[in-house]
């Protein structure tokens, strides 16, 4: 059974490595290759996810109850001009998740999820090149539009895969799409919290997993230990989009990639 310290240590790790383009699925896979902490069932990390979409909506309150505000006034209320403008993101949402559910199914339909340590860090190179690729994005600034957020939900699909950072590809995509520094992270975080809790659901839904070898004590400290962290790391993460640095993130992704290829079995 997973120890109380283990959790902590995940914990620490989903907090940081979520909100930074660097694959958190990835690095929990990788440092439990190398630590030997033993097999963690997926619904843990789901656990964990969970922790860090309350940090995103804890970031985003305001914005999120923006959003709900202008969809309860559809059905009760005349609509205002900030309204249109919620209703359009909130559009843009729902249709970049259906294009990341298309992708995720089409994964999963062929057999291409990414099981193998060795190969999840081999997509860690691809990271590099992805997250890398911002420094070139165009410096135009356009909204996000629908045929912007089908894009990016085809790409959010690709983040499926381990070792493909979601939050790097996301908007690395939004960027090259011409849409601003601010709104692109915006965009990726709030797409994430749609995300996550349907992978939740449908973990939840699998009697498989929820087969837990992992204490109810060593899930909270996870929980409580990525949410603290996330809250820091969340921050450091927006300032990194909007002044155009988060490409540096390519140089970490290519070392701890190799190291995952030719230090794992």
């Amino acid at each position: 059974m997973m120890s109380l310290f283990e959790a902590i240590v995940l914990g620490v790790i989903q907090g940081v490595t979520e909100f930074l383009p660097v694959s958190s699925s990835a690095h929990l896979l990788l440092f439990r290759s190398w630590f030997s902490i033993g097999d963690v069932p997926l619904l843990f990390d789901i656990y964990l996810h969970l922790a860090t979409i309350a940090v995103i909506v804890f970031t985003f309150r305001k914005r999120i109850l923006s959003l709900l505000g202008s969809l309860l006034r559809l059905f009760s209320a005349p609509i205002k001009e900030q309204d249109k403008e919620n209703l359009m993101m909130i559009l843009s949402l729902l249709l970049a998740t259906v294009m990341t559910v298309i992708v995720v199914f089409i994964l999963r339909y062929f057999d291409l999820e990414v099981r193998n340590v060795k190969h999840a860090s081999a997509l860690l190179l691809v990271s590099a090149l992805i997250v890398g690729s911002m420094k070139w994005a165009p410096s135009r600034h356009s909204g996000v539009y629908l045929k912007n957020s089908a894009l990016i939900g085809v790409a959010q699909g690709l983040g499926s895969l381990t070792g493909i950072s979601r939050l790097g590809i996301t908007v690395s995509s939004a960027r090259h799409l011409g849409i601003k520094e601010s709104e692109a992270a915006e965009f990726s975080l709030l797409l994430s919290v749609i995300a996550v809790v349907g992978a939740l659901v449908l973990t939840l839904s699998d009697s498989s997993s929820q087969s837990m070898q992992v204490g109810t004590a060593s899930i909270v400290a996870g929980m409580v230990s990525a949410f603290i962290v996330g809250l820091g790391v969340i921050q450091l993460f927006i300032r990194l989009v909007k002044s155009k640095k988060l490409y540096l993130f390519s140089f970490y992704l290519f070392v701890i990639g190799l190291l995952g290829v030719f230090t794992t079995v």
